[in-house]
Order: structure tokens, then sequence, then C-alpha cells
């Protein structure tokens, strides 16, 4: 009887094993195509970015750059178009601004969905997939605190009017109020469903 109990045991054990390595490699398939997404979502964004700042600056002088007469704006000398043309790009090539990488901010182990200024402008928070918040020095990319309470994703944060708070909202069906100076977390809201947006009122009351 007691060979019994102790082979049904072991099968029982063996069958958790078999379902465990299962798991685990459900998990790291899983994991691979995370981070496939996340590549992909950052080339998509430079491809935007870069296609939105062209589009800006060959449409700067239109009034109304996706209304099209091709009847009334049909050119009456190709050669004097292109002429034109170039002139035009190259007065808004020389009047756009130039935007440049000043830090690369790294910090989070997954991708970043919400990031926000303070308002007194000296420093930065950035809400991840990896569950955490970084609170970052903007002019000088160090990164002054690292904040992990929630259990999923932080979908958004806003900050409070003085600058001295920060809340936080998440897929976990929580908000989180932290204490920016302490990095410790205040006080944690629970909520029925995920938290994809979060804000302060303009008295500064949650």
């Amino acid at each position: 009887m007691d060979s019994k109990k102790t082979s049904q045991v072991s099968g029982s054990n063996s069958f958790v094993r078999e379902q465990y390595d299962k798991l685990l490699k459900e998990s790291k398939i899983l994991k691979q195509k995370v981070e496939t997404l996340e590549k992909e979502n950052i080339a998509l964004k430079n491809s935007l970015y870069n296609l939105s700042a062209t589009y800006s600056v060959n449409n700067n002088n239109k009034k109304h750059p996706f209304v099209f007469n091709f009847e009334n704006d049909k050119p009456e000398n190709d050669e004097l178009t292109e002429t034109a043309q170039t002139e035009i790009e190259q007065d808004n090539v020389k009047n756009s601004l130039h935007f440049s990488v000043k830090h690369k901010l790294k910090g989070h182990n997954g991708a970043v969905y919400a990031v926000d200024f303070s308002p007194s402008g000296d420093l930065l928070a950035s809400g991840s997939f990896d569950k955490s918040i970084c609170i970052w020095d903007p002019y000088t990319g160090k990164k002054l605190k690292q904040m992990i309470k929630h259990t999923m994703n932080i979908t958004d944060i806003c900050w409070s009017n003085d600058s001295l708070k920060l809340l936080s909202g998440s897929f976990d069906q929580t908000c989180k109020l932290w204490d920016i100076e302490t990095g410790k977390m205040i006080n944690s809201f629970d909520y029925h469903g995920f938290v994809q947006c979060v804000k302060y009122n303009p008295k500064g009351i949650i």
C-alpha cells in the first residue's frame, strides 16, 4: 500500500515538474516576443517622428497642408515651380528648429509608457512596463530614485503642483501617491479595473 502511495506521489511530482518546465519555456518565449515588440515599437516611433518632422518642414508655409485643389495648384511652368519649391525648402530648413539628443536615460528594464516633467522643471519622472517609476535629473541625465510598489506596468503619472509628490496609475488596479524627497509611497488607492489615467485637480487635491 505504501509503495502504491509513493508511486502516486512520485507521479504527481513528475507532472508538476513537467508543467513548471512548460510554463518556464512559455514565459521565456513570451518575454522574447515582448522584447521584439518593444524594439519594433521604438523603430516605429522613430520612423513616425522622422516622417512628421519632414512633413512639418515641407508644409511650413501651407495654411491648410491637407487640402489640395489640383486644378488651381497645377503649375504653369514646371521649371519655375521646382526652383521656387527648392528656395522654400531651403528657407524652411534655415528657419526650422534643430533637435539633438541630450541624454539617454537608461534605468528601466522594460518599455516606458509614461513620462512627465515636474512643474518646477528640474525633475523628470518615467513609468515603465517593468512596474517601476524613476525620477531623473534632466540636466545631467542621472537617475535620482527608483520607486517599486506596483505589481503590473505603469500606465500614467502626474505631479502635484508643488513638485513634491507624484501620483501613478497601473494595470494592477491601483493608484499610488509618492513622496519625491524620500522616494516612499504615501498611500495606495484600489480601483475595480485597469487604471489608464491619473490627474491632480487645479487645487492640488487628487
